[in-house]
């Protein structure tokens, strides 16, 4: 009886879908379109996002950077350059529009904010050392803050960073973190270009996270190519340190295969045509 029932809710469910033309939109037509703002439009997949976006225990510019469940980080058990889901997961689930899961839109404006987090700290750090590479990956977090932008308005989601001025935070973790790589970046040059390397790790490692937590396409492409560019940045920063920095975070082998370019399939940095 109840099969009969779901049967015949379906039938009038496609029934009326197909008398206000949205029948092409729910049959699953995979082409997607790119709008201005970055965003895409048509048939995505929804997350089924194992529990909230965990950004653990940050209390420490040098400790562990922990996500729930991990011992070093939110990735824990996640290959190498992986990044997210397979290909085949993503292709098993269930075709839908509509609104984001909470998981995915806490790792929107978190995500919204850590970028701005970058922006600042980078910004504050050419004015006062005035290395050029400060001033081009500034102007690169810039764009990651537009792509993530253009995903909160086309989900009506409110801007997190909106009215606030540099160095200024809602969430009051990136708040204290935002003081902390301040304070530590304005020792030395050297010092600020290892609190960059280590702010690309960081985000890397949140990306990646924030890759588990969504199978939606617009959101995976977004954050896919965040990702990339913090791996050109981090690349960047350990060339003008001339190769002497040890990850804090990232595990050694995902560390050594970012330097080799082997994540993006591309090599070179932020300064050449940066992300």
């Amino acid at each position: 009886m109840r099969k009969n029932i779901l049967i015949g809710v379906l039938v009038a469910v496609l029934a009326a879908a197909a008398a206000t033309g949205l029948y092409d939109l729910l049959r699953g037509d995979s082409a997607l379109a790119y709008q201005g703002n970055g965003a895409l439009t048509g048939v995505e997949t929804a997350a089924d996002a194992q529990g909230a976006f965990g950004r653990g225990n940050r209390g420490s510019v040098e400790g562990a950077w922990r996500g729930a469940g991990s011992a070093r980080s939110p990735m824990a058990g996640n290959s190498v350059g992986t990044g997210g889901r397979s290909r085949g997961q993503s292709n098993q689930a269930a075709l839908v529009v509509g609104n984001l899961t909470a998981a995915e839109e806490q790792v929107l404006l978190y995500m919204r904010q850590e970028e701005m987090l970058a922006r600042d700290v980078y910004q504050a750090m050419g004015d006062l050392w005035g290395d050029v590479i400060f001033e081009h990956v500034a102007s690169s977090e810039q764009t990651h803050m537009d792509a993530i932008l253009g995903l909160l308005n086309k989900y009506g989601l409110e801007d997190p960073t909106a009215g606030r001025e540099a160095g200024q935070f809602a969430d009051s973790e990136l708040q204290a973190l935002y003081d902390q790589f301040l304070a530590q970046g304005s020792q030395s040059l050297e010092a600020a270009l290892r609190v960059g390397a280590l702010i690309e790790e960081i985000d890397i490692l949140d990306l990646q996270a924030g890759l588990t937590d969504t199978l939606r396409a617009d959101v995976q492409r977004v954050l896919g190519n965040l990702m990339r560019g913090s791996e050109n940045h981090l690349r960047a920063f350990v060339q003008e340190l001339g190769g002497d920095y040890q990850p804090s975070h990232l595990e050694q082998g995902q560390f050594e295969a970012i330097l080799a370019g082997q994540n993006t399939g591309r090599s070179g940095n932020c300064l050449n045509g940066h992300e």
